[in-house]
């Protein structure tokens, strides 16, 4: 079966005789802002008018042609019985199943051996429960749709694609993490009326995975996750909620970048490590510019964006070089020197910037992005545009501490307004992924890179989420609507909507400590716990009563005596009222 899809590639285990799901030239189902049509992959034109009208449900819901659809190849030597599409829209509580249409054999005179199968979901097929709207016929605004392909061959042997959506998969939890973030589509936005804080549609421009350096490199345990994943963190520790919109998905070469903005108080957008040529195409760059000029608060960070806005790189400025040097606020210089020759990028904040008119205090000492091995970063000098372009200001919010002599002085973030304060549009561009930054919160390093890694000066450095937190709350003005962390993904429940889960620590492998998150659906007495893999009790981290609602225990890898565990499998377990849980986790040193 295959588990993962990775830059149009299905990788997986495959023993001779498997069912095997091939996603080149595939395209999972689009995340999408309006929600009178079918479900549709990134190669529908989403944002032509005529073309939404004549697929709505309101005019029949003509059928989705195959290669806008779900579309993806399953192969078994066995022979195949049955390829069908399963999808819920309640949380996982009531899944429908569909068969999905054969459309052409990989052996003509053997079509039983697999070939290309297509399918979608309608609204009707869900008619009747949550989640459609039973005068219109339509998807409501805030659903998700979790899905995933199961294939059962003429021996018995069933295969899930996902491999996590397998209910006898050891990594199977029964939640939204089987399927996220590749097999769940959402009709946005997805906060809920009563929600009252500050909205942020986190833009996913990267769906692959990536490493992770935090903390101070972690020696050579680096944690690889999916780069979302890693964002989505970072604004959860910051104390933020947000939607999120996945541009691609999983095996696709095509995207589709939003244009709607409206009932979002920031976008933050991120476009990965690497250079890509579908950072943000001509219409949206035509929306975000419409969007800071009505006064919206965008973060875009990505350790090659400017170098693809540039003519001499990706030319994909597509407003005459007013998205680079307006938009972005900045100047490409050059690209950087090779990571081996220049393995860190050392960054510093000025004192102040002045924000919407008044001079506001910066408190972000140093901090460092990573650029070597396992991953070799090809990353850009840019600098702050002066004089800015009519219409515009910039100025940096991070300074470059060692640049090479030819690009001094360089920027490595930068703080742009678009119009007249106090009301002007509000801009950061991070030049870096927050992927490569060495620290996830503000963490003494001794500087050695764990031993592997190239030796950087010893200290403090302030980490992603303090980055994040300077951006949203003291630039922009926006409060997280849990201070100190605990924020997540948008839909927040009432207090009589919160579940029963626990949830895999992060980071695993753990090295410097870990986090455990958590929720509750009533009050009750929690504890939770962690073991060795002899069963003994090793530290108690929670023991007390909590009030339904989500919550985080940090482990900093210590046993109740304060000595530090030894490295190995540990378990950590969950008990509140009659719910109880158990995960595994591993401890490196």
């Amino acid at each position: 079966g295959t588990d993962n899809v990775v830059d149009n590639v299905s990788i997986g285990f495959y023993d001779g005789t498997a069912t095997i799901f091939s996603a080149m030239y595939c395209d999972l189902f689009q995340d999408r802002f309006h929600e009178s049509i079918c479900t549709y992959n990134s190669r529908f034109d989403a944002y032509s008018v005529d073309t939404l009208n004549h697929y709505s449900v309101r005019g029949g819901a003509p059928e989705i042609p195959k290669d806008k659809s779900l579309y993806v190849n399953v192969s078994d030597k066995n022979d195949l019985v049955s390829v069908e599409l399963y999808g819920s829209i309640d949380g996982g509580n009531v899944w429908q199943s569909k068969a999905m249409t054969f459309y052409l054999a990989n052996d003509p005179l053997a079509p039983e051996l697999g070939g290309d199968y297509y399918e979608n979901f309608c609204p009707a097929d869900f008619a009747g429960g949550s989640g459609v709207d039973p005068i219109t016929g339509f998807w409501e605004k805030g659903i998700e749709l979790w899905y995933y392909v199961k294939a059962e061959d003429a021996l018995g042997n069933i295969e899930y694609w996902p491999g996590d959506a397998n209910p006898g998969d050891p990594d199977h939890t029964g939640t939204r993490e089987d399927f996220a973030p590749s097999f769940v589509m959402s009709i946005l936005p997805i906060y809920p009326a009563s929600f009252t804080g500050a909205k942020i549609l986190l833009v996913d421009g990267y769906p692959r995975w990536n490493i992770d350096y935090t903390e101070c490199m972690a020696a050579d345990d680096n944690t690889v996750s999916r780069l979302v994943e890693i964002y989505e963190k970072t604004l959860a520790d910051a104390g933020y909620c947000f939607d999120v919109y996945n541009i691609g998905g999983g095996g696709s070469s095509v995207h589709i970048h939003p244009l709607q903005y409206t009932g979002y108080d920031c976008i933050f957008w991120f476009t990965g490590p690497y250079f890509s040529n579908y950072c943000c195409d001509e219409d949206a760059q035509i929306a975000l510019r419409a969007y800071l000029s009505v006064g919206g608060k965008v973060v875009f960070c990505g350790d090659q964006f400017a170098y693809s806005m540039d003519p001499d790189g990706g030319n994909e400025d597509s407003l005459g070089g007013e998205f680079l040097g307006g938009i972005l606020g900045c100047e490409y210089i050059e690209e950087m020197e090779g990571p081996f020759d220049k393995p860190y990028a050392l960054l510093e904040a000025p004192a102040t910037v002045t924000v919407q008119g008044v001079a506001t205090p910066i408190n972000l000492d140093s901090l460092l992005v990573y650029r070597e091995c396992p991953t070799l970063r090809d990353m850009s000098y840019v600098r702050t545009l002066s004089p800015p372009l009519p219409g515009y200001t910039a100025q940096p919010l991070l300074y470059m501490q060692n640049p090479a002599v030819a690009a001094d002085p360089a920027d490595g973030a930068i703080y742009v307004e678009k119009g007249t304060p106090p009301n002007a549009g509000q801009l950061v561009f991070v030049n870096y992924d927050l992927s490569g930054f060495v620290t996830h919160r503000r963490t003494e390093c001794d500087g050695t890179g764990g031993g592997i890694f190239p030796a950087y000066p010893a200290g403090a450095y302030f980490g992603r989420v303090d980055l994040v937190e300077v951006i949203l709350n003291d630039l922009f003005g926006l409060v997280p609507p849990f201070p100190g962390g605990g924020g997540g993904t948008s839909d927040v429940p009432t207090k009589s909507e919160f579940k029963w889960a626990l949830n895999q620590n992060y980071p695993n492998p753990a090295k410097a400590g870990t986090d455990i998150r958590f929720e509750i659906a009533k009050s009750s007495n929690v504890s939770i716990k962690v073991y060795n893999a002899m069963g003994q009790l090793v530290r108690t981290l929670e023991n007390r009563r909590l009030e339904p609602g989500r919550y985080s225990a940090h482990w900093d890898g210590t046993n109740s005596g304060g000595q530090r565990v030894s490295s190995g499998v540990y378990f950590y377990k969950m008990e509140a009222g009659q719910f109880g849980a158990t995960k595994k986790m591993l401890v490196v040193k």
